[in-house]
């Protein structure tokens, strides 16, 4: 109903409606885990930490940097996701804001 529909979080809507307009199976199951924006690389810890606070500064969303022990670089990510949806509905939304300048949903093992 309508009424079900309008009590939907944003980014559930916005899927709903996509998958109205391609032929994506509906009700197909959302991938689930934790998923966060990756919102930039870098190479040197003080160049992630300047970029996370001009991001804290631009957003209400939690940024934090996180070490990269296998590529020896630092990470700045963007937001705590339960579903993929999410996280890539706010991806596009920071994105198209100009908040973002890479905007990659990626999965955390932990």
């Amino acid at each position: 109903s309508a009424a079900a529909f309008a009590a939907l979080p944003a980014w559930k809507k916005a899927q709903i409606l996509a998958a109205a307009d391609t032929s994506q199976a509906p009700g197909a199951a959302e991938e689930s885990g934790h998923f966060v924006i990756d919102a930039g690389t870098y190479l040197f810890s003080d160049a992630a930490e300047k970029a996370a606070t001009t991001l804290r500064g631009a957003t209400k969303v939690p940024v934090k940097v996180a070490p990269d022990s296998t590529a020896g670089n630092f990470h700045v990510y963007v937001g705590n996701y339960k579903v993929r949806g999410e996280a890539t509905f706010e991806a596009k939304r920071l994105f198209e804001a100009g908040k973002l300048e890479q905007a990659n949903v990626v999965k955390l093992d932990s």
